[in-house]
């Protein structure tokens, strides 16, 4: 496998799934069409896949369909109508990612190195797209742990003891209110 091309996928891998995550979750997020803008964006995402991929076995034009895929997610960015973005993102992202791995798949003769080497910069665009919803994780699963420690001193509670995580989310997400984090 080319190292420059797989360079330069992993690149853009990164940049649009960042792009995407900050898109739908800091753009998006609070306005009033949220939810549609959710679930078009994922359908375009990962719905399409498939009939997306049809035509791109058809086509066969697997770096161009990569770079309409940062093209569209590119647009997405305009200033359009939340659900048209959506769209443009979903849409994008799913054209990307089968554009760039399949390609990545038939240059890497085999070797799962440049596989992981086009994923990961992707996962990391997410996490950092994602970051304040790191933040309400980690504080409910800290309000959770919290909860079980003193649980456990005051003997109402054993290492094997199940309980629901949904309220500890649900504080942790009105703390961040209060604190302004979200």
């Amino acid at each position: 496998m080319d190292k420059k091309l797989l360079g330069l996928y992993s690149l853009a891998h990164f940049w649009v799934d960042l792009s995407c995550a900050l898109l739908v979750f800091r753009t998006m997020a609070g306005g009033t069409d949220f939810a549609l803008c959710l679930l078009f964006y994922n359908f375009c995402a990962f719905a399409l896949q498939m009939p997306l991929g049809l035509l791109a076995d058809r086509l066969d034009r697997n770096g161009t369909l990569a770079a309409a895929g940062c093209g569209l997610t590119a647009l997405a960015y305009l200033p359009l109508p939340a659900v048209l973005a959506a769209l443009l993102a979903g849409t994008g992202n799913a054209l990307f990612h089968l554009g760039g791995g399949i390609d990545v798949l038939n240059r890497s003769r085999e070797r799962a190195w440049a596989l992981g080497a086009f994923v990961s910069p992707g996962a990391l665009g997410l996490f950092l797209g994602l970051w304040k919803l790191l933040y309400l994780l980690m504080a409910a699963f800290g309000l959770s742990a919290i909860y079980s420690m003193v649980m456990m001193k005051k003997q109402n509670f054993q290492r094997t003891t199940t309980l629901p995580f949904v309220p500890f989310f649900g504080a942790a997400y009105v703390i961040l209110l209060l604190a302004r984090l979200f």
